[in-house]
């Protein structure tokens, strides 16, 4: 799921970046594509809800571009075996 911009904030100190953990934002473990600093992009707790409520769990960040999964601590959750086209 491609999230847009206003779906989270970007920290711009540390300190921001504590206090949006503190509220509920979830940081976005990516790094940044030209750089390689990991981002400062957090998905508000609404945007998680909404990325979570869709099935999968995987969102792409607006930020550094890179996908990544909210429900990283569950078993496999992606298409079954069966469903998997190896050719």
């Amino acid at each position: 799921m491609l999230i847009d911009p206003t779906s989270g904030v970007k920290a711009q100190t540390p300190e921001e970046a504590e206090a949006l953990t503190n509220e509920g934002y979830s940081k976005c473990y990516g790094k940044n594509f030209r750089d390689g600093a990991p981002c400062n992009f957090h998905l508000s707790p609404e945007t998680q809800q909404h990325v979570l409520a869709q099935g999968s769990g995987y969102y792409t960040c607006p930020h550094c571009k890179q996908s990544h999964d909210l429900m990283e601590d569950l078993p496999w959750h992606g298409a079954p075996e069966e469903q998997a086209d190896y050719n």
